[in-house]
């Protein structure tokens, strides 16, 4: 979640941190993706972007989460490139 934190309010970030410890990841994981969600351009004058590095994080973890390709691809258009598993597309 550390990773996502300079992206995040800080409040949002820590409720993020605490349903880790307290939910289940697979929780945590679909919440912070419907932050980041909220947080783009489209929806938040504040819009973020992710670094490929964030992204390709976000990707391997849907990847061992046993996730569709479409869950993670969620939030692509806030990376510069799209990944899946180990390979860009």
């Amino acid at each position: 979640m550390e990773e996502f934190r300079e992206v995040l309010d800080p409040q949002v970030a820590d409720a993020l941190g605490a349903c880790v410890r307290s939910c289940t990841p697979d929780l945590a994981f679909r919440l912070l993706l419907r932050a980041l969600v909220e947080r783009s351009a489209s929806r938040s004058p504040e819009g973020v972007s992710l670094s490929v590095g964030q992204y390709a994080s976000l990707d391997r973890l849907g990847v061992a989460l046993n996730y569709g390709e479409f869950v993670v691809n969620d939030v692509d258009h806030l990376a510069s490139v799209t990944w899946r598993g180990d390979r860009q597309l």
